[in-house]
C-alpha cells in the first residue's frame, strides 16, 4: 500500500512538474512573440535601413543631410521604444495576465498597428526624399501622432468597429494602403500628384460604400487642396466630410474637420467670425465625448487662439494660448515640436500688444526648443529669430531688428535654396525695415528681389505675388516712382480679388497699402476714398474694436486733415482711440493737428507731447518732425515765440535730407514757417 501511494504521488508530481515546465515553456514562447511584435518599429530602423536614408537624404540634400537625419533619426527612436513599451504592455495584458480582454485589447492594437503605419510610410518617403523632405524630416518625426491616445479610454469608446464582412475588411485593408502611399507623396511635397491619386481612391471608398472609410479618403483630398491653397473647394471638401463624419458615428474625425474648417475659415479666408463658429461646434463635440484635455482639445485651443488673433482679442487669445501651454506640457513634455509652436503664437499675440519683452521671451523659449529638436540650420530657427527681430523693431532697434532678419535670411537660404516662397518672405522683411529706417535703395532691392522669387516659384498669377507687389508698391511712393507705384498696387488689388473677392480682409489690407501710397503722392482725395472703402470692408469683417480697423481711421484722419477736414478727422480719431494699438504716436500726432485746427490748443499740447514720448521708443522722422511744428505754431500761439523757433528748428534739421515727397513738403512748410517769423521782431 505505501509503495502504491509513494507511485501515485510520484505520478502526480512528475505531472505536476510537467504541467509547470509545459507553463513555463508557453508562458516564455508567449513573451517571445510580444517582445517580436514589440520590435516591429526597431526592426524598421535596421543598419541596412539608416544606410539607406543617410544614402537618400545626401543626394537630395547634401548640406543638410546629416544634421537633419540625425535629428530625425533621434525622434524616430524615440517613438519606436515608446511604440514598443506599449505594445509589449498590450501583449501581456492580453495574452499573460489576462487582465485586459480581447475586446478591449482590439482598438488598442488597431491604434497601434495605425501610428505603425503612418511611421513606415515616413520612412518610405525618406528613401525617395525631396530637398524640403530633408529640411522637414525632424519636425515631421518629432510630431508623430502621440502614442498615448492609443491608451486614452475615452479616445478607443470612439473608434469605429470594422465591419463584420471580411471581403470589406480586406477592400478598406487595400484603400488604407493607397491612402498611406498618397501620404508618402505628401511629405515630398508633391501634391498635384497627391491629388489624382486621392481624387481616385476616393471614387474607389466610394463605391466601396463603407461610410468611415470613404469620409477619411475624403478629409484627404481636401487636405491636399488646402494644401494647394484652394481654400474654398476645401472648405466644401471638408464641409462635405463633416457631416458624413456625423452619419457614421465618427465624433473625433468629425471634431478634426470642425478644427480644420475653424482654422480654414476664420484665417485663410479671413473669415474670422464664422470660424469661430466652427471651432464652438468642436467644443460642444470635445465636451459631449468627454476629450477636454486630450489632444483635440489641444488642437482645438490652437486654431481658437489664431482665430482670436484675426479678431483682434488679443487679451482672449493670451488666455488661450495659456490654457494650450498647460496641455501640450502634460501631453507632450517641455521639450515637444508643439509646445514650440505654442510659444512662438503667444509671442506674436504679446508683439501685437506692444508688450514686445514678453513677446521676445515667449519667442526665444521657443527658439532654445527648436534648436535642441531640430539643430541650428532649419527653417523653425529662423522663423524664431525673424520673430525675435521683430520684437527689437518693436522697441526702436532697427539695426538689431535688421541684424535678425539677415542671420535668418542666411538660414533660410542655406535650407532652401535661394528661389523659394519662404526665402521671397524673409527678403520682404528686410525690405520693408530698410524701407522704414529711410534706406530707400536697399528697401527696393530687397522688395525687388522678393517679387522675383515669388513670381519665379509661384508664377505670375498667384495670389502670394500681391503682397511683394504691395510692398514694392510703398517703396516706389516713397521715392516718388508714382506711376510703377500704382501699377503695382492695382495688380496686387487684382489678385487678391481673384483670389479672395472683394469683401475679404487681406484684399483690404491691399487697399490700404494704396491708400498709404496714395498719401506719400499728396492725392489725398483719393487716399480718402480708398480709406472709406477699407473701412467698408474691414468693419463688417472684423468688428469696429479691432486694431486694423482703428489703424484705417487714423489714416483716414490723415488724409481729411491734409485736406482741411479737421472736424471729420476728429471724428475718425475718436473712433479709433480706444483701440489704436500700435498706431498710438501717429494717432496722438494727428489728433494734436486736428484740436489746433479747431482752436482747442491746450488739448493739442498735450496730445503732441504724448505723441513725442510713444515715438521715444520707436523714433520715425517724419512724425516726430511734424508734432514739433504743431508744438511750433502752438507755442507761438501762446506768445512764447523763443520755444516756437526751438521746435520749428528742431522739425527742420528732422528732416534735412529726407526726399520723400511727403517729407519734403513739410520741410518745405517748416522752411516757409521759420523765414517768416525768424527774421520778425520779437
Amino acid at each position: 500500500m505505501l509503495a502504491l501511494t509513494l507511485g501515485v504521488v510520484g505520478s502526480l508530481a512528475a505531472a505536476t512538474l510537467a504541467w509547470t515546465l509545459r507553463r513555463a515553456h508557453v508562458h516564455e514562447q508567449t513573451l517571445a512573440r510580444c517582445e517580436v511584435e514589440a520590435g516591429q518599429l526597431r526592426a524598421a530602423l535596421a543598419p541596412a535601413t539608416r544606410t539607406a536614408l543617410d544614402q537618400a537624404f545626401r543626394a537630395a540634400a547634401p548640406d543638410l543631410a546629416a544634421d537633419s537625419l540625425a535629428h530625425a533619426l533621434e525622434h524616430m527612436d524615440a517613438y519606436a521604444d515608446g511604440w514598443a513599451s506599449l505594445r509589449r504592455q498590450t501583449c501581456i495584458e492580453l495574452e499573460l495576465d489576462r487582465t485586459l480582454a480581447p475586446a478591449a485589447a482590439a482598438p488598442m492594437l488597431e491604434c497601434l498597428d495605425e501610428r505603425r503605419a503612418e511611421f513606415e510610410a515616413l520612412l518610405a518617403a525618406w528613401r525617395t526624399p525631396t530637398r524640403r523632405a530633408v529640411a522637414a524630416a525632424a519636425p515631421r518625426a518629432a510630431s508623430l501622432e502621440l502614442l498615448s491616445t492609443c491608451r486614452e479610454p475615452a479616445l478607443l469608446a470612439r473608434r469605429i468597429a470594422p465591419p463584420e464582412d471580411a471581403a470589406t475588411r480586406e477592400a478598406i485593408a487595400a484603400i488604407q494602403t493607397r491612402r498611406r502611399a498618397i501620404e508618402t507623396l505628401e511629405i515630398n511635397h508633391d501634391y498635384e500628384a497627391a491629388g489624382v491619386e486621392a481624387r481616385a481612391l476616393l471614387r474607389d471608398a466610394e463605391a466601396l460604400g463603407w461610410l468611415p472609410t470613404t469620409v477619411q479618403v475624403r478629409e484627404l483630398v481636401g487636405s491636399i487642396e488646402d494644401a494647394l491653397g484652394h481654400y474654398e473647394l476645401a472648405a466644401d471638401i471638408y464641409r462635405e466630410a463633416f457631416g458624413e463624419a456625423g452619419r457614421a458615428g465618427d465624433d473625433v474625425l468629425a471634431i478634426r474637420l470642425a478644427l480644420m474648417l475653424g482654422r480654414l475659415i476664420g484665417y485663410d479666408l479671413g473669415r474670422a467670425r464664422e470660424g469661430v463658429i466652427w471651432l464652438g461646434f468642436a467644443e460642444v463635440l470635445i465636451a459631449r465625448a468627454g476629450l477636454e484635455g486630450t489632444w483635440v482639445d489641444d488642437a482645438r485651443l490652437g486654431a481658437l487662439g489664431v482665430v482670436q488673433d484675426e479678431l483682434g482679442d488679443f487679451e482672449g487669445a493670451l488666455a488661450t494660448y495659456e490654457r494650450k501651454r498647460e496641455i501640450d506640457l502634460a501631453l507632450y513634455g517641455p521639450r515637444s515640436v508643439a509646445l514650440s509652436h505654442t510659444l512662438n503664437d503667444r509671442g506674436s499675440t504679446l508683439n501685437a500688444l506692444g508688450r514686445y519683452r514678453e513677446a521676445r521671451a515667449e519667442f526665444e523659449a521657443s527658439l532654445a526648443i527648436r534648436r535642441e529638436l531640430v539643430g541650428s540650420n532649419h527653417t523653425l530657427v529662423a522663423a524664431s529669430i525673424d520673430n525675435i527681430g521683430i520684437t527689437h523693431y518693436g522697441e526702436g532697434d532697427a539695426e538689431t531688428a535688421l541684424a535678425a532678419f539677415r542671420e535668418a535670411l542666411v538660414i533660410w537660404e542655406a535650407v532652401l535654396g535661394p528661389e523659394h516662397p519662404d526665402v521671397a518672405a524673409s527678403y520682404a522683411n528686410i525690405g520693408l525695415l530698410e524701407w522704414t529706417l529711410g534706406h530707400n535703395e536697399a528697401a527696393l532691392a530687397a522688395t525687388t528681389r522678393a517679387l522675383q522669387i515669388r513670381e519665379a516659384t509661384l508664377g505670375p498669377e498667384h495670389p502670394e505675388l500681391a503682397v511683394s507687389l504691395a510692398n514694392l508698391g510703398s517703396v516706389q511712393s516713397t521715392m516718388g516712382r508714382f506711376d510703377e507705384a500704382l501699377a503695382n498696387h492695382r495688380r496686387a488689388l487684382v489678385l487678391r480679388e481673384q483670389a479672395l473677392g472683394p469683401e475679404h480682409p487681406r484684399f483690404a489690407d491691399s487697399l490700404a497699402q494704396l491708400g498709404t501710397s496714395q498719401i506719400e503722392m499728396e492725392a489725398f482725395a483719393d487716399a480718402i476714398a480708398t480709406y472709406e472703402r477699407v473701412l467698408a470692408i474691414r468693419v463688417p469683417a472684423l468688428g469696429s474694436d479691432h486694431p486694423d480697423v482703428a489703424s484705417s481711421r487714423v489714416s483716414l484722419a490723415g488724409a481729411l486733415l491734409a485736406e482741411g477736414r479737421a472736424d471729420a478727422a476728429l471724428v475718425q480719431l475718436e473712433q479709433a482711440g480706444p483701440h489704436r494699438g500700435g498706431d498710438a504716436a501717429m494717432y496722438d500726432i494727428w489728433l494734436g493737428d486736428a484740436l489746433r485746427e479747431l482752436g482747442r490748443d491746450d488739448e493739442a499740447r498735450v496730445a503732441y507731447a504724448r505723441g513725442l514720448v510713444e515715438l521715444a521708443d520707436a523714433p520715425t522722422v517724419e512724425p516726430e518732425a511734424r508734432a514739433r511744428f504743431g508744438l511750433a505754431r502752438l507755442e507761438l500761439a501762446a506768445g512764447e515765440r523763443r520755444a516756437a523757433l526751438e521746435q520749428a528748428r528742431s522739425a527742420a534739421t528732422l528732416l534735412d535730407g529726407q526726399e520723400f515727397p511727403r517729407a519734403a513738403t513739410l520741410r518745405g512748410d517748416v522752411a516757409a514757417w521759420l523765414a517768416a517769423h525768424e527774421s520778425s521782431p520779437p
